[in-house]
């Protein structure tokens, strides 16, 4: 039913309201009979939570949140009839009774599970809700599991189906979420379509739509319409009407960075009644690359195949296709990748290359994904709320368009929060982003032997399942977050973490409801242990919190990074919240595992130290404003550094998700955008990583640099490529320039040594005498003329010493809109664009001497006042409509 948007245009309406709210001990009243008592009501909003209703009435603040857990909460309204209706509610946060005139018509133990009541009302009619006390149910004694997270307390949490959030210190603020968080509608029980089941899927060129659908009543003639086209549906038993639409030359749904995620608007006609289905994308999915763990098995959408299920189908091989996982036993291939790339001979002319879909080690195994034949490097970050005290879908088309706009395809929501509503998945199956979704399961020994326990989760998964069943971003369900990690660290065997839910149960139900996304068991999983980085999918810390080289991102192999790249990322200057580290607010936005004698901020400190060579303790004292400049700049550094490696062509990293995309709260979180929605340098950073039409450079000892050149889009691209070695002042001491024609999804690799047809130590490895240029600069320049991408490589010690540099900021009127031309005389490092009130398309990037570079203000009718400056450069120039 959760297809069904309207009929002949009328949709479910929110309950008109308005609500009341009152608090109350626990128990204090047994039922809406006992209120009469109760006179301290507030108005609160629906859907929304208890602590949205009180903010509003200035009586909490997620600044100093108060618990809320520890009282029952209770929602009044009134209701018009008379008439039979029938009640939904999407969301109940948790432990709820549901009251209609006096008489209890629901009772629900589950945040995640939805819930249909069918009622009768009179004229007038009294609606009471009730959230019992959380904090109650989780003092009751209850079975210990054989483990104990440190991240998430009390350990009886694991028993309620309830989120994590506010329940892990040093993680996310402790706010309590309590309510109906997720809309209450209320339609007319009439005849007519009462469910909806629909399949869309891609074979070959031809888009198969097929659909079942339960009518109450009779029903004449029953009409399926997709794409300007229609097929009547059978009725195959009393009620059941079934049917499939075939659609040849459909055009196929793509993440955005390879395609365009076009949608098709599909809806039922029932004896001349229009029913809105929503939107659907057709789309294969297929894995690369055998997907195992330690016992050979592999995962997929519909079956678990053991050592005894015999070799994978081989077809396709070398071709850049995985089996489609639509509709049928999914055979997963191996990807075959060639021994080194094919490259481009002397001069001009079409480049030899090879499909970007064949880069990935033969040997390795793990999570890689094919999006319509064609191999997909995920990347992205993990996703939180954009309101962590309402629960609300406000921000969330903001927050999905900067991803977008940082190059992002993937984004991940972890077990620790919650189910995202419907609207999350509408947008990104329009704007093509990919959704890996976890199960809100994560660290706890969970009862799954539990049979009440198993049928709530059962029930929840199957609901999740019912509400995405036509949004073609869901790629990937997830058994959870870091389960099997949890356990394994503290040494206990496979036996003990693996459990059979995430194993056997979750694929056959997702099998039976959506065969065309890949089952993930955990989150980490693969290999002996489940977070071994080569394995399935890791938590990727080597480069972040583990405090490794940047060039242990090459050595660990990484196969996929379900998470990476975790640092106390420092929001932009003048961001609302503590101004900085001299701020006695300041500690309390820094994140921290709980037990652990470090935090994510001295993570990036040991990189200011590893990268710059400076004493961040000394410079966070006597200059606080340059401390936070170097972490601004070492955290990009770590970033664009580890995902060049990661997508070099013979890499085999299949995706990397970095935590996380937004911060919970004020201060220098994990976030790469701040909680006023405002991205930092990461976002930056990535937004450079990310570039579909890339060039990378990449430091390969005695062989020199490797120019990669990559194009993930369905264009072929003219390109000309150049790389010159230069000093800071500018100084040429080598250049080389070539033009090349570069396939849709192909990539091409050259060397220092082919471009410039001679020696050149360009990675200053030989030493044969004194090095004579301090940096190299790859670019990328379109048909046009036009930089698409650049990449530097920088042999010695950052540049980091202030000078005077040139630093030049011209105002620029463009067909776009206002602009800046940013250009340097000498080597510019790090250059920053600081603006009160407007977005800059880029900051924190490197200018080559000599060269500038063109910046726009996003939807921005003139130039916003602000300053240029740079890591390097004495400089600091103003700019804007007052200067």
């Amino acid at each position: 039913m959760a297809l069904i948007r309207s009929v002949d245009g009328r949709a479910p309406q929110d309950l008109p309201g308005p609500w009341r709210l009152a608090l109350t001990p626990p128990g204090a009243c047994a039922g809406p009979g006992d209120l009469d008592a109760v006179t301290d009501w507030i108005p609160a909003a629906v859907p929304g939570t208890a602590a949205a209703a009180l903010r509003a009435a200035n009586r909490w603040s997620e600044t100093a949140p108060t618990p809320i857990h520890d009282r029952d909460v209770w929602y009044r309204t009134r209701l018009a009839g008379p008439g039979r209706f029938r009640l939904r509610f999407e969301g109940l946060a948790t432990l709820t009774e549901v009251w209609l005139d006096g008489v209890p018509i629901l009772t629900g133990r589950s945040m995640f599970e939805p819930y249909a009541v069918e009622i009768d009302l009179a004229a007038e009619s009294d609606l009471a809700l009730c959230f019992r006390s959380l904090r109650a149910e989780l003092d009751r004694p209850a079975k210990r599991g054989r483990w104990r997270p440190r991240m998430i307390t009390p350990g009886s949490l694991r028993h309620v189906r309830t989120t994590a959030l506010g329940f892990m210190p040093g993680w996310a603020p402790e706010i309590d979420h309590v309510g109906p968080y997720r809309p209450i509608t209320v339609e007319t029980v009439r005849p007519g379509v009462v469910s909806a089941e629909l399949h869309a899927i891609l074979d070959g060129d031809t888009g198969r739509l097929t659909a079942r659908l339960t009518v109450e009543g009779r029903a004449g003639a029953v009409t399926l319409r997709c794409d300007g086209r229609e097929t009547a549906l059978a009725e195959t038993a009393p009620g059941q009407f079934v049917g499939e639409l075939v659609l040849p030359g459909t055009t196929p749904w793509w993440p955005h960075t390879h395609g365009v995620p076009n949608l098709h608007a599909v809806s039922v006609c029932v004896d001349g009644a229009t029913v809105d289905l929503g939107r659907v994308g057709f789309r294969s999915l297929s894995l690369t690359r055998p997907f195992e763990g330690p016992d050979s098995s592999i995962v997929r959408g519909d079956t678990v195949a053991g050592r005894g299920a015999g070799p994978p189908s081989r077809a396709g091989e070398g071709q850049g296709e995985g089996r489609d996982l639509s509709g049928e036993v999914a055979s997963l291939t191996r990807l075959s990748a060639k021994a080194d790339l094919s490259r481009t001979g002397e001069g001009a002319g079409r480049a030899s290359q090879e499909p970007a879909c064949e880069h990935r080690a033969p040997s390795e195994t793990g999570l890689s994904l094919a999006v319509n034949g064609v191999p997909v490097f995920c990347r992205g970050a993990v996703w939180t709320p954009p309101d962590l005290v309402g629960l609300g879908s406000d921000g969330t088309r903001t927050l999905l368009t900067l991803a977008r706009e940082a190059g992002m395809n993937m984004l991940r929501v972890p077990g620790t929060t919650l189910y995202p509503a419907t609207d999350f998945f509408d947008l990104c199956d329009e704007l093509g982003i990919l959704v890996w979704q976890d199960l809100m399961l994560a660290n706890f020994d969970y009862p799954h032997g539990d049979p009440e326990f198993s049928a709530a989760l059962t029930r929840e998964v199957a609901a999740f399942l019912d509400q995405t069943q036509g949004a073609p971003s869901l790629a990937i369900l997830c058994g959870g977050s870091e389960v099997w990690q949890q356990a394994a660290m503290l040494g206990a065997p496979r036996a003990i973490w693996a459990d059979a839910f995430c194993e056997t149960t979750l694929p056959a139900l997702v099998a039976a409801q959506r065969p065309d996304i890949v089952v993930v068991p955990n989150s980490p999983f693969g290999g002996a242990l489940p977070f071994a980085p080569r394995g399935g999918c890791t938590h990727y810390f080597g480069v972040g919190a583990y405090c490794r080289p940047l060039d242990d991102a090459r050595r660990a192999e990484v196969g996929f990074a379900s998470e990476c790249l975790a640092f106390a990322n420092p929001p932009e200057p003048g961001t609302p919240g503590p101004a900085g580290p001299t701020d006695p607010a300041w500690m309390a936005g820094i994140p921290r595992d709980r037990g652990a004698d470090w935090d994510f901020e001295t993570v990036r400190d040991h990189y200011v130290d590893h990268l710059y060579g400076v004493d961040p303790a000394a410079l966070r004292a006597e200059d606080p404003e340059r401390y936070l400049d170097l972490g601004r700049a070492a955290v990009a550094e770590a970033m664009e550094a580890t995902f060049a490696e990661w997508r070099r062509p013979r890499s085999p990293t299949a995706g990397g998700l970095v935590l996380m995309l937004r911060d919970l709260g004020p201060g220098a979180g994990w976030g790469v955008i701040d909680w006023t929605q405002r991205p930092k340098s990461a976002w930056y950073a990535l937004k450079r990583a990310f570039r579909p039409v890339q060039v990378i450079l990449t430091d390969e000892g005695l062989d020199g640099l490797h120019l990669h050149i990559l194009n993930e889009t369905a264009d072929t691209r003219a390109l000309t490529v150049t790389l010159t070695f230069a000093d800071r002042g500018g100084r040429v001491a080598a250049r080389a320039e070539r033009t090349v024609v570069l396939e849709a999804r192909a990539v091409l690799t050259l060397t220092s040594a082919e471009l410039l047809g001679r020696f050149y130590d360009a990675t200053d490895s030989y030493r044969f005498g004194p090095r004579v240029h301090d940096l190299a600069h790859a670019c990328l320049i379109d048909a046009g003329g036009s930089v698409v991408a650049e990449a530097f490589h920088v042999p010695g010690p950052r540049p980091i010493t202030p000078e005077a540099i040139g630093l030049t900021a011209e105002p620029v009127t463009t067909e776009a809109g206002p602009a800046l031309r940013i250009g340097a005389a000498r080597f510019a490092f790090g250059v920053q664009i600081l603006t009160p009130d407007a977005r800059p398309a880029d900051s924190g990037f490197h200018l080559a001497p000599g060269t500038s570079r063109l910046i726009a203000f996003p939807d921005r009718p003139r130039l916003p006042r602000g300053t240029v400056r740079a890591i390097n450069g004495t400089e600091c120039v103003e700019f804007g409509h007052d200067v």
